[in-house]
């Protein structure tokens, strides 16, 4: 056998199946978020900066460091209107469970 039968899966099927654990971390994550059963309000919150930040790196870091103060500024206003929304709609959610005798 020659050594790419023992390699194991290629990468496209090892980022298929990165892919396909981080959707289902968020759907859970999200699901226990919005029901009030748990906060992951810095991790929902902060998820959409890295896809964001991750896009925009690519593009901004041949321009120099004033563009990436930039972002820096960006990602902390995503980041922060995130975390209001998400840590009301927990507390509406948490509310709403310990109103209606759910645990």
């Amino acid at each position: 056998m020659t050594h790419a039968q023992h390699s194991g899966p290629a990468l496209p099927e090892r980022i298929a199946g990165l892919a396909a654990v981080a959707v289902g971390t968020v759907e859970v994550t999200l699901r226990e978020h919005l029901s009030g059963y748990r906060s992951h309000t810095i991790i929902l919150a902060v998820l959409p900066v890295i896809v964001l930040d991750s896009a925009l790196i690519l593009l901004v870091a041949p321009f120099g460091a004033p563009l990436r103060i930039a972002m820096l500024i960006v990602d902390l206003a995503v980041f922060g209107s995130l975390y209001r929304l998400l840590r009301a709609r927990f507390l509406d959610a948490r509310r709403e469970r310990v109103f209606t005798g759910k645990r």
